[in-house]
């Protein structure tokens, strides 16, 4: 199985590497996953993130199945992971195998219940934080794009997926919303 690890970051560095490394290493020595990191920075505008994405897709895809392809990213990387998937069924490319998002962030409104219900729980992000990564990154774009806010698109053709968040998170909300874009058939039930 071969990925691609979606990390976006306000800086460079090995973390994304790091954590790659380890989730693949975890599907054991006969899965012999190959991986690769792919970072993108905050302060690059929207949609540049988006189409290198794609363009590394597209060329995974000419010495990979599809179904030998699984995406995952975190936060920033996991909304890029699901804003991967609208642009790959909008082109028509064969989708890959699934997709793993730990925390996404895909509503760049920012104006979730959760964005104020967990502001004195969460220890990484606020609404506020949030909000100033989101205008600096779309520099004038609508949040309300399906590549920007992914969740705003038809997902129902979307590989499985697994999303994972927790309970404190402010990005509660936004999880909750892509695993029901991606459920709004009811073909999907079971998954997600």
């Amino acid at each position: 199985m071969s990925s691609i690890y979606m990390a976006v970051a306000s800086s460079s560095g090995p973390a994304a590497r790091i954590v790659t490394w380890e989730a693949a290493s975890r599907c054991g020595p006969a899965a012999r996953p190959r991986c690769s990191t792919t970072a993108w920075l905050l302060n690059i505008p929207f949609p540049a993130a988006v189409d290198d994405a794609f363009a590394a897709y597209e060329d995974l895809l000419t010495t990979h199945h599809p179904g030998a392809i699984a995406l995952a990213g975190d936060s920033a990387g996991g909304g890029l992971v699901a804003a991967l998937i609208v642009r790959i069924l909008a082109a028509g490319l064969p989708s890959p195998a699934c997709i793993y998002c730990i925390s996404p962030w895909v509503d760049l409104a920012n104006d979730s219940r959760t964005m104020a219900l967990k502001a004195d729980v969460d220890p990484l992000a606020s609404q506020s934080l949030l909000t100033r990564m989101s205008a600096d990154y779309l520099d004038g774009a609508a949040a309300s794009s399906p590549l920007a806010s992914p969740i705003h698109a038809d997902l129902r053709s979307a590989p499985p997926a697994l999303i994972q968040v927790g309970s404190a998170e402010v990005l509660l909300t936004d999880s909750v919303k892509l695993a029901q874009a991606m459920r709004r058939s009811p073909s999907r039930s079971g998954r997600i």
